[in-house]
């Protein structure tokens, strides 16, 4: 009787505990996309400006959209902090361009010819300006300007003009650059 007495109760109940998840499911807090606008733009990230203040200001949002939570990583990454993203870049490029030039010297000229004619890379950081021609320095050369003038557009066009196999010493580079890349369209 106890058995059939819970199987009615819990009959009449099944209905009621719907009603109250449904509830439950309507009232739960949906993020509202506020009308929160970055102050920071590209032209201030080139300049080395700081983030600080609209970092800040997300921090301080109740709720985040995920595009917004994406803007906060991304300040977080590259405008938080002492060691600017450039000055970065450039060292990892300059580590891989030479790794690069001495590959392909020892590639080209032998082990032992390779590593004489490879010398001027391990003491200097051989660029010019305005390179001509179409050789390997050459091409490196534009890259570097190219990460100078903080074009990181114009970095991924050049290196997808080397060789795949040159393109795998540049990867951090090139990974970067495309970083940068979304993170310009995210401001």
């Amino acid at each position: 009787m106890k058995k059939i007495y819970a199987f009615f109760l819990l009959a009449l109940a099944l209905p009621a505990l719907g009603q109250e998840v449904s509830l439950v499911s309507e009232s739960v807090v949906q993020p509202v996309e506020s009308d929160f606008q970055l102050t920071y733009t590209w032209g201030d990230f080139l300049t080395g400006l700081s983030c600080q203040d609209d970092f800040n200001r997300l921090q301080k949002e109740p709720f985040l959209t995920a595009r917004q939570e994406e803007r906060k990583a991304q300040l977080q990454k590259y405008c938080v902090g002492k060691v600017t993203v450039w000055e970065t870049l450039l060292t990892t490029f300059h580590q891989n361009k030479k790794a690069l030039l001495v590959d392909e010297s020892l590639k080209q000229n032998g082990r032992l010819w390779g590593y004489v004619k490879a010398l001027p890379y391990f003491l200097f950081d051989v660029h010019f300006g305005h390179p001509t021609g179409e050789g390997l320095a050459a091409q490196l050369d534009r890259i570097q300007n190219a990460l100078q003038a903080k074009n990181p557009q114009e970095v991924i066009q050049l290196m997808q003009k080397l060789s795949p196999q040159q393109q795998l010493f540049l990867m951090p580079v090139f990974n970067g650059a495309v970083d940068l890349l979304n993170f310009k369209d995210l401001l």
